[in-house]
């Protein structure tokens, strides 16, 4: 109907930028060109209550979330995103501040990482936020590193301290303070620069980026390739902060480690001769790809046990 006003959906979704002036705004789909390359996609969910917190989650905290979380899927790829659709699910208790900063929040966050916005969807939700996104680029075909090449005698390494984002969320739960730690979990780096790096070095053969828990992760890269995991927990970066953090709190800080997701950092299996590079891209070698199809923890030259397999979304 000619001079209708703007809907609230129509108010929300003209906040967000769109600086690709060769795909039209308000199709039902975008259309690109895709050179001969593989087209890589990824895409993941944000829920509230369940990924965030209204309580202590500003909205520049959720977007830098919500982007940093695709990024790190396409970092453990070895690639930087460029395309992205995002669908937003929003409750109508939520105030039209609360939205811009978030709308701006996210702008600013795509322009930084050179990514843009080309569709998506917003509707009404029932149940608290939800934000949806989906990632894509592409790459030259055999180009991308996968989950599936690990190989015998392979270093095991990770590019961060694991356990810091969830010290951070239960200090922010608690309201314990340790505030260097919160934004481990608010403000998540996505390693992109440094994926990139190594796979430049042709040493790497898998790679899965840590959001799910060091445990469950290695389990992955370990099913995925058909190969077994040694990991030496002695060798696991810490620091002191974050054993006394853990012991105020009351945590076990080998659990957390072990078992704490939504660090975003890499989780990586390569030949040995990426040892050269250690000082030049900054990781941490932590064990080696073994034959046996297992995952074995050792601490102090002893088998050690995991008592908790950490969070899973269905038990």
């Amino acid at each position: 109907i000619l001079g209708m006003p703007d809907s609230r959906e129509d108010l929300i979704i003209q906040g967000f930028s769109w600086d690709t002036p060769d795909i039209l705004r308000g199709d039902d789909a975008a259309e690109f060109k895709v050179p001969h390359a593989h087209c890589v996609v990824s895409q993941d969910t944000l829920c509230e209550d369940v990924h965030f917190d209204l309580s202590f989650c500003r909205p520049t905290d959720i977007a830098h979330r919500v982007i940093h979380a695709n990024l790190s899927d396409m970092a453990a790829m070895g690639l930087y995103g460029q395309y992205v659709l995002q669908s937003l699910a929003i409750p109508k208790s939520l105030s039209g501040e609360w939205l811009t900063q978030y709308t701006q929040a996210f702008n600013h966050i795509l322009a930084e990482n050179q990514l843009h916005l080309i569709g998506g969807d917003t509707c009404l939700s029932r149940h608290g936020v939800t934000i949806t996104l989906t990632i894509m680029t592409y790459a030259p075909p055999h180009q991308t590193i996968s989950r599936h090449r690990a190989k015998p005698g392979d270093i095991i390494a990770i590019s961060k301290l694991p356990g810091q984002a969830m010290l951070g969320l239960n200090a922010l739960k608690r309201q314990a303070g340790f505030e260097q730690f919160h934004d481990f979990f608010l403000k998540p780096q996505a390693d992109n620069h440094l994926a990139t790096l190594l796979k430049s070095t042709g040493t790497l053969h898998a790679m899965i980026d840590t959001s799910d828990g060091l445990y469950q992760d290695l389990q992955r890269l370990s099913q995925c390739s058909q190969v077994g995991i040694e990991i030496d927990i002695d060798q696991i970066p810490c620091t002191d902060e974050f054993i006394t953090a853990c012991k105020t709190m009351h945590l076990d800080p080998v659990q957390l480690q072990l078992t704490g997701g939504e660090d975003y950092g890499l989780l990586f299996a390569a030949d040995p001769s990426i040892l050269s590079f250690q000082n030049q891209y900054h990781f941490y070698p932590i064990g080696h790809v073994t034959d046996t199809q297992s995952i074995q923890f050792i601490k102090g030259g002893q088998d050690f046990q995991l008592e908790d397999l950490g969070y899973t979304h269905f038990d």
